[in-house]
């Protein structure tokens, strides 16, 4: 609540760590299933790389929400949006990495 309401340093100290670091893996491993299933579902081939963006998203929301209290740049986002932000960028670099190992599994 309270880093939706921008008191960034309330939601830092009352943010229980050890809780907050369990949704991270269990939010992204069920859009990864949702995933999956719907590319099955809708007869598309799936990729032996699929996972890629989901476990690297997992990984540095993980990694963020562990250095959320940590600003960047002087500016502090907080248990909420860091993990958040980390995402974006897990997925970002899941997609490249996944693109380029699918490019170099087809050139061979």
């Amino acid at each position: 609540m309270y880093s939706f309401q921008g008191q960034i340093d309330k939601a830092i100290s009352v943010a229980d760590y050890q809780w907050l670091m369990f949704y991270p893996c269990v939010y992204l491993f069920a859009m990864w299933d949702g995933y999956r299933d719907a590319l099955i579902l809708s007869n598309q081939n799936v990729s032996s790389y699929q996972f890629l963006p989901f476990v690297l998203s997992a990984y540095l929301s993980t990694i963020g929400l562990i250095y959320s209290d940590l600003g960047i740049f002087h500016i502090t986002f907080g248990p909420v949006f860091q993990p958040l932000i980390s995402i974006a960028i897990g997925l970002t670099i899941g997609f490249l990495i996944q693109r380029w190992l699918i490019q170099k599994e087809h050139s061979t």
